[in-house]
């Protein structure tokens, strides 16, 4: 699984530079937002439709709480780091192999647990097929993989694979909603909600890549998570959450589209920051006096290339 930690790093790198990127390019307003919105809705809008393609989707989950109370802190925290690899073929009769990673770390003080998930995924003729193992379990709290392949009628059915998020899996293929495969659906959402807009230009592997940074800040999350009916106004612990970062400019949403020079999608990155410091941790049934600080850091970057490539379908496996 480490073998993955490559691209995470360059997605963080990425990221952090993007401020910088920001200050150094065009800020874009006006006519030139409205031509890039242009260019990149025809962007998506094609790779909606691309009748082939290989994607490695990395997403990262990093949550941190701290509890204190009497001076001293008890700290926990999960990381979660999926990755995705999947052949995928669309049209009528829809098809896709490859393998999803997950590497799941939990921390309690000073001590760690550790699970690794392996599963090659197949969709064939409307199926789903998986096939999952552990590489290793370091919590005795982690479910119990079914043996050999399963057929996965109804995702919901097996909670034991959560981690895989096999409905990512339907996205590809686009056996859900239809804008579930349009890499960056929400362009349409954020339009009249974001901060800032950016271009600029960075080879990638070489290759001459456009770069579209759109800063949504927490008035254009809040609209999204409302949209998507995530944000309820009468939870306290939502609410804090806005009222907590809505001030800070280093934390908020990030969405990214990169594009090659044939306006070819290359990929894309979605990041999310938000923090509590200092809260009251009484209201969670913790002894008076005793507060807590709360972080969580979601990024996801997608990297799509053999682009309406000729690929051998799979087939059932065995069972």
């Amino acid at each position: 699984m480490r073998k993955n930690w490559l691209p995470l790093i360059l997605m963080t790198v990425l990221l952090s530079c993007i401020s910088v990127a920001m200050a150094q390019e065009e800020i874009l307003e006006g006519e030139a937002l409205d031509a890039a919105f242009e260019r990149l809705q025809g962007v998506y809008d094609a790779a909606a439709n691309y009748s082939s393609y290989y994607v490695d989707e990395l997403v990262s989950d990093i949550t941190n709480t701290t509890l204190t109370a009497d001076g001293e802190d008890r700290v926990f925290s999960q990381t979660v780091e999926r990755t995705t690899q999947m052949t995928v073929i669309r049209g009528d009769n829809p098809n896709a192999f490859g393998e999803i990673h997950v590497f799941i770390e939990d921390v309690i003080d000073n001590s760690s647990a550790t699970t690794i998930i392996r599963a090659e995924v197949r969709f064939v003729d409307d199926m789903l097929y998986v096939n999952a193992v552990y590489e290793e379990t370091g919590s005795e709290e982690m479910p119990s993989l079914p043996e050999g392949w399963v057929v996965v009628e109804d995702i919901d059915d097996f909670p034991e694979f959560y981690h895989l998020n096999l409905y990512r899996v339907l996205d590809m293929v686009g056996k859900t909603m239809p804008k579930a495969t349009n890499p960056l659906w929400t362009l349409e959402l954020i339009a009249p909600v974001f901060v800032n807009a950016t271009q600029f230009s960075e080879e990638v592997d070489g290759t001459p890549s456009s770069w579209f940074v759109f800063n949504l800040g927490w008035a254009g999350v809040r609209y999204l998570m409302e949209k998507a009916g995530r944000f309820n106004l009468e939870d306290p612990t939502m609410e804090l959450v806005f009222n907590e970062n809505q001030s800070r400019e280093d934390l908020g949403a990030f969405i990214v589209g990169i594009i090659d020079e044939n306006d070819e999608l290359f990929s894309t990155m979605e990041a999310l920051r938000v923090e509590i410091t200092d809260q009251d941790a009484s209201v969670f049934g913790q002894p008076e006096g005793t507060t807590y600080a709360f972080s969580f850091q979601m990024n996801i970057q997608k990297n799509y290339s053999n682009i309406n490539a000729e690929v051998e379908p799979a087939t059932a496996p065995d069972m």
